[in-house]
């Protein structure tokens, strides 16, 4: 071979060896060859032709050219290799497109697909380059010259709030120190105001608890008079029951052969008369044992009382059924004596709670300036109460005042029984401290409250049982002071 074919050779191979380097590192077949989309981006950001394009970190193509439209938008157009690794290359719907564009170095294009759900199928970007209002639209991330432009905008609103705020200042601090100074004042006004409220609750703190004292002393002296009377009369009671018991006995052996022969016609008016005679012996017998079981303190006896009671209380019931099947006189039970009766045959149910409604009326007003409890003008209210374990010496009462109206209190007490009837109570009433007492007996009932430190308000009303469950109810509001208020109106309760 002559020296100018071996030049010649030599040129043509690198000139081969040329393009296909070329080839590689333009990526010039994928960029005319591969799978081609267009994305629309709002800048270029740096990107060129040749730039690399990476999905989900791994590189799946180049860029293949730049369009700038009219609009000063660009068109990108995407060479993405078919199979990468054996695998196909897909690019989701759902994907951004993003230009990263670092400080040193050529930017490049990021293609972050949707994270999918289990066993979804996502749809993918079909091949070929859609309209521009088709086409994905790609993300261009913040540059180095967007912060500093979006930070001198915040400084320059930084220096007008200081700048506000340093005119502001003098006034600012003259308006902090009077501030200062008022809840200074306050803290010790407010001192000195729990101080005197805590003496005041202490002291009627105390004359509560020497009333409660003098009246459990009370109860205590008559419990232990009247156990001194009934065992002093021990012997003369047992004796008694022990009649008692011999008749109840007798009464009952003779009921049975009475009713044995009571279907005899010659008999009849005989069995009549001595079963009336037997009913009534029984009855006074019965009420006799009751009034002595009420009254003795000794188990045992009370324990003979009550069988003796239910001996009688048989004997009554079969007589009164002969006379009913003789066509005689019949005898009901008394209400005193069957409640006797049942109370020793079934136990008390106690109850939780016991619920009270009032609804109430003012007279008007006549002197003004009184408390804010009463108002100018008092229309129609009502409220509620609630008693927990109403059937317990010591109870616990809480309620709501003028529910509806702009000048609802409430009411939270623990209230004492210490006597038939009598309770007497202290906590918060109508929003504020106070003490109550309530005593009723049969129909009617009387009912007081002592509240409000800074101004002392005593109401007084009486109540009349019309019905049961309900109640009628008059007295007077704030008797101590001539702003003084008439009050009337209706209780609905389920107590007895």
């Amino acid at each position: 071979m002559s020296k100018q074919a071996q030049v010649g050779a030599f040129a043509l191979a690198a000139i081969a060896l040329l393009f296909a380097f070329f080839y590689v590192i333009t990526d010039f077949g994928t960029r005319h060859a591969g799978y081609r989309i267009g994305v629309h981006f709002r800048s270029a950001a740096g990107l060129h032709s040749g730039a690399q394009v990476f999905f989900s970190g791994v590189s799946v193509g180049t860029v293949e050219s730049i369009k700038l439209l009219p609009d000063t938008t660009v068109d990108v157009i995407l060479a993405i290799k078919p199979h990468v690794g054996g695998q196909a290359v897909r690019i989701p719907s759902e994907s951004k497109f993003l230009i990263q564009a670092p400080l040193t170095g050529d930017p490049s294009l990021l293609i972050v697909p949707p994270r999918p759900e289990p066993g979804e199928q996502p749809e993918v970007i079909a091949p070929g380059v859609l309209p521009i209002s088709e086409q994905p639209q790609g993300t261009n991330t913040a540059t180095i010259a967007d912060l500093v432009a979006e930070g001198q905008g915040q400084l320059k609103v930084l220096n007008g709030v200081l700048a506000d705020v340093a005119k502001r200042e003098p006034k600012l601090l003259d308006e902090l120190q009077q501030t200062l100074e008022n809840t200074n004042a306050l803290t010790a006004t407010a001192s000195n105001a729990v101080a005197r409220l805590a003496a005041q609750s202490n002291a009627i703190a105390d004359n509560l608890q020497s009333n409660l004292t003098i009246a459990s002393g009370h109860i205590v002296s008559m419990t232990s008079t009247l156990d001194k009377t009934v065992r002093g009369n021990s012997n003369r009671l047992n004796e008694t029951l022990a009649q008692i018991q011999g008749t109840a006995t007798a009464l009952n052996s003779t009921m049975q052969i009475v009713a044995s022969i009571a279907n005899d016609p010659s008999f009849k008016g005989n069995v009549l008369a001595t079963t009336t005679n037997i009913a009534d012996a029984s009855s006074k017998l019965k009420k006799m044992a009751t009034d002595l079981e009420s009254i003795t303190g000794d188990p045992e006896m009370q324990h003979r009382l009550r069988d003796t009671i239910r001996n009688l209380d048989e004997t009554s019931q079969r007589a009164n059924s002969l006379l009913g099947a003789l066509g005689g006189r019949t005898h009901p039970p008394r209400s005193g004596h069957g409640a006797a009766a049942n109370r020793h045959a079934l136990p008390k149910r106690l109850s939780l709670f016991s619920a009270k409604i009032r609804i109430s009326g003012y007279s008007p007003e006549h002197v003004g300036g009184g408390s804010p409890l009463l108002g100018t003008s008092r229309g129609p209210n009502s409220s509620i109460a609630l008693r927990l374990l109403p059937d317990s010496p010591t109870q616990v009462l809480f309620g709501a005042n003028d529910l509806g109206s702009g000048a609802t209190t409430v009411d939270l007490a623990a209230v004492r029984r210490v006597g038939h009837g009598l309770y007497f109570g202290g906590g918060i009433l109508y929003s504020r401290l106070g003490v109550l007492g309530n005593y009723s007996r049969g129909t009617l009932g009387f009912s007081t409250k002592l509240y409000d430190v800074a101004r002392p308000m005593l109401d007084l009303s009486t109540k009349l049982r019309v019905a049961p469950g309900v109640k009628l109810f008059f007295g007077e509001r704030d008797i101590l002071h001539a702003q003084r208020r008439n009050v009337y109106g209706v209780e609905f309760t389920d107590a007895p």
